[in-house]
């Protein structure tokens, strides 16, 4: 396992977050029922975006791992394989778990394609790294 690759996986990942949630923040408060006016200057907390680190480094090691016994060579097989991983399994939970609760159709979507897109990213740095 490439510990490089991992961090730089997750680093990747990390950022896209949040350049996502950043980009699209006041349709995800919506979406969660909040007031952007009201979030405003509010700061977000620390431990949420180191966790938010560890998980995705996690997930790093965890495709990697499954990358490795693919035999998944090259940054665009990478991302293929990310993109089936995240369409194909991640995206199916974050759908199932917002259906019951009845969260509302624009958060799975802003979630889902985030958790994606996260996955392709991820796949095509280790692709990179193998």
């Amino acid at each position: 396992m490439e510990y490089l690759g991992l961090v730089a996986a997750a680093a990747a990942a990390w950022i896209f977050g949040a350049v996502w949630y950043t980009a699209l923040g006041k349709q995800y408060q919506r979406a969660l029922g909040k007031d952007p006016e009201q979030c405003k200057g509010q700061k977000m907390p620390l431990m949420p975006l180191l966790l938010c680190f560890v998980g995705e480094l996690v997930m790093a090691a965890a495709l990697s791992w499954i990358l490795a016994r693919m035999s998944v060579v090259g940054w665009m097989w990478g991302a293929h394989m990310g993109l089936l991983f995240g369409s194909g399994i991640i995206l199916p939970t974050v759908v199932i778990n917002n259906l019951f609760p009845g969260r509302p159709t624009a958060l799975m979507a802003i979630d889902g394609v985030h958790w994606i897109a996260l996955a392709a990213i991820e796949g095509a740095v280790l692709g990179a790294f193998a």
